[in-house]
């Protein structure tokens, strides 16, 4: 059975190259919106890693809530930053992600970590 990677980023785009660059039997499960997020987080211990964007739309960073519910959760994965803002990333890690990554090497980082 695959191992599933949560990314939770309402850029297509940012999907999509994900997507192409898992190996190793990765699936990659999409949320598009906060609401997503959390609807597909009420496990979240089914997901080999979690890759949250800071700004899921726009520029305010609002994703600490569903970072905040994955901790409480105790979740042991690893919890993945990939704000286009440092500052937003420094915070998540704060909060309980675990690395933090650009968003064109995120596809790498996963694949070190998962595979």
């Amino acid at each position: 059975m695959p191992s599933k990677i949560l990314l939770i980023e309402d850029e297509e785009e940012i999907h999509n190259l994900i997507r192409y660059e898992l190996k190793g039997g990765l699936d990659l499960v999409s949320a598009f919106s906060l609401a997503e997020g959390e609807k597909l987080l009420e496990d979240p211990n089914v997901y080999s890693a979690i890759v949250f964007d800071g700004c899921v739309p726009g520029n305010e960073l609002n994703t600490i809530p569903l970072i905040q519910k994955v901790v409480k959760a105790l979740y042991k994965g690893p919890v993945i930053a990939i704000s286009s803002f440092e500052e937003y990333s420094k915070h998540m890690i704060e909060e309980g992600c675990t690395h933090i990554s650009t968003k064109k090497d995120v596809g790498e980082l996963i694949n070190l970590l998962c595979n």
